[in-house]
């Protein structure tokens, strides 16, 4: 058994080499620094097949030499081929550098991490292989959104680390925990920065149903604005504005869950049921109106703007929301019990369903698990006068032509929210 495991690692990165060395391979003929003393498929799949040998010569003599002097010949042969290249007029270093990494990942194998050198070997070869899309991403982005995520970066590696981990507050309302609403500010922003770097990726203009899809992974709120605003500027696209408004809509359940779920995971699993059902309605609804305008693509002029949710000020905002939301429905569950706690998050809920859901899960972490129960009912009455407050933005802003979708998603989703609650 011992052997074929020997065996086993020394396949895995003969497997990885040869992985990363065809997709070299086959971009010989459209990569310009790869016309000189380029490393192809076998000198990858040897390379990293060397990496493992030398990294058993390391474990059998007990020292890591093997290992240093495998990787300083091979960056010593790739500073000559560069320099042959560079000769050329050629000055790219990706395949060296790749090379260099691959030997790596065949120590890896033999070291027994063979998840962790597989994951790192696929990472590789789809950022080689998406060269031009990464070239246009990083080309789309402005000056603006470089400077949101340096500051995004200096809120989370400089000032969390900072803030205390302890909760503050009179009895019973020391539940304000600086650490982690600061934490879940950073979350939420992250998740917001998801769906800008996948819109920027993909290109709003690519379709409205896939823009809602990403527009809700973002704000599903800034969508709903964006997207009404537009059907009063373009009428004749009102149908399909709405179906990518509904797209959002389902979305914002779904990022609503896994946001609780990170958060609380115990209280994850006992919400997850229930805050999906909404989304079956909603969701077949989004399906009717978009096979009636699958064909239809926004053109550059009708394109939304989406601005980088990176921002501060955005993020300070939810902050004090969800302080403030999280004060109200501790006071309203002591003062009126449960009955309080549905008020405040049908209140709550009208202007960020995140904030309500996030208290509670915050809430629930100091609770049994009988509050799970009420928890769960919070976030499903939010969501339903969310998505109400939603509609009603479009109905009362949008185009005539936008109004009876946006109604049937309405009662679709509010449907699904009741028959939820129904068997909570």
């Amino acid at each position: 058994m011992e052997e074929l495991q020997q065996y086993w690692r020394f396949a895995v990165a003969l497997s990885l080499g040869l992985i990363v060395g065809l997709q070299r391979e086959q971009d010989f003929s459209h990569d310009s620094e790869n016309t000189v003393g380029g490393s192809g498929v076998r000198t990858f799949a040897i390379t990293s097949l060397l990496g493992s040998v030398l990294a058993w010569f390391s474990e059998y003599w007990e020292s890591v030499l093997p290992i240093i002097a495998g990787f300083l010949i091979i960056g010593l042969m790739n500073i000559l081929t560069y320099t042959a290249r560079l000769n050329k007029g050629h000055a790219g270093i990706t395949t060296d550098v790749s090379l260099l990494f691959v030997f790596l990942l065949g120590a890896l194998c033999w070291r027994g991490e063979i998840v962790l050198a597989t994951a790192l070997a696929m990472v590789l070869t789809i950022l080689l292989t998406f060269k031009l899309q990464l070239r246009q991403f990083a080309r789309s982005l402005t000056q603006a959104d470089v400077l949101a995520v340096v500051k995004f970066l200096i809120i989370t590696v400089v000032v969390l680390p900072l803030l205390p981990n302890q909760n503050y507050g009179p009895e019973p309302f020391n539940i304000f925990n600086p650490y982690n609403i600061w934490l879940l500010m950073v979350f939420i922003s992250a998740i917001g920065f998801l769906g800008y770097i996948l819109m920027k990726l993909v290109g709003v203009d690519k379709g409205i149903g896939i823009t809602g899809f990403l527009g809700g992974l973002a704000s599903s709120t800034a969508l709903t604005l964006s997207f009404t605003q537009k059907s009063k500027e373009t009428p004749l696209l009102s149908s399909s504005l709405s179906t990518g408004i509904i797209a959002a809509w389902v979305v914002m359940y779904a990022r609503v869950l896994v946001v609780v779920w990170i958060i609380s995971p115990e209280f994850g699993r006992a919400m997850a049921i229930p805050v999906l059902i909404p989304t079956i309605p909603g969701l077949l609804c989004y399906l009717w109106f978009w096979f009636k305008d699958r064909n239809l693509r926004l053109s550059s002029s009708q394109v939304p703007e989406f601005t980088n949710p990176f921002e501060l000020a955005p993020a300070f905002k939810f902050a004090l929301v969800y302080v403030v939301v999280l004060a109200i429905s501790q006071f309203a569950r002591i003062q009126f019990g449960e009955h309080g706690l549905l008020i405040s998050s049908f209140v709550a809920g009208m202007a960020d369903v995140y904030a309500i859901a996030l208290s509670v899960a915050q809430m629930s972490l100091l609770e049994s698990a009988d509050f799970h129960t009420s928890a769960t009912i919070a976030v499903v009455v939010a969501g339903i006068a969310n998505t109400l407050a939603k509609g009603a933005i479009a109905i009362v802003m949008g185009a005539p032509a936008m109004r009876r979708p946006v109604i049937a998603a309405m009662i679709a989703f509010t449907f699904g929210g009741v028959v939820s609650l129904y068997f909570l």
